[in-house]
């Protein structure tokens, strides 16, 4: 089994004391003063163990360091292990970045930012992102999930007037 294969699984048979330990002897591999490709795969690695062990500081700090700045995708990526960690609120804030970043339109971004919105209760932000997720892909499952957020008693009303939006768009799906 290759050493990043090892990595990726630490948490299976190391605790966090053990992973942070780890993560100590991997930084003391990196060589100092060369090119960024040169440590890049040991960052990799104290990411992946910064994720295991849930530390969304480390992580962000090591995605940061890694690429030299981040983007709306790395900000996905740093609010997921802030949220597995319970750190809803960082999470929110990581996310408004990955907007700013233009990543709002990930359909990760918007699944993510409608759970990190629900366990904050900002309802208002859970509907505005289920009728983007909706409207995006206009499907059953999006319905249903739209519908959750708004009350099943608007189901016929939903229906109708995206329909009605479809028609005059002139965007009818031809099977």
């Amino acid at each position: 089994m290759p050493a990043d294969a090892l990595i990726d699984k630490a948490s299976r048979f190391l605790n966090k004391s053990g992973i942070r330990q780890l993560i100590d002897k991997i930084e003391q591999r990196i060589p100092a003063g060369e090119e960024i490709t040169r440590q890049r795969k040991w960052l990799y690695m104290i990411e992946s163990l910064a994720r295991q062990i849930k530390d969304g500081t480390l992580f962000e700090q090591t995605r940061q360091r890694n690429w030299q700045g981040l983007n709306g995708r790395a900000y996905i990526e740093i609010a997921k292990v802030y949220f597995s960690a319970g750190d809803a609120s960082t999470a929110y804030d990581r996310l408004q970045k990955a907007a700013e970043c233009g990543a709002k339109n990930e359909y990760e971004y918007s699944e993510l930012f409608r759970e990190v919105s629900h366990a904050l209760g900002k309802v208002e932000d859970v509907v505005k992102i289920s009728w983007e997720i909706f409207r995006r892909t206009r499907c059953k499952e999006t319905l249903n999930e739209l519908l959750a957020q708004i009350g099943e008693d608007n189901r016929a009303e939903v229906i109708y007037k995206e329909v009605d939006l479809i028609s005059r768009r002139g965007r009818c799906l031809k099977y």
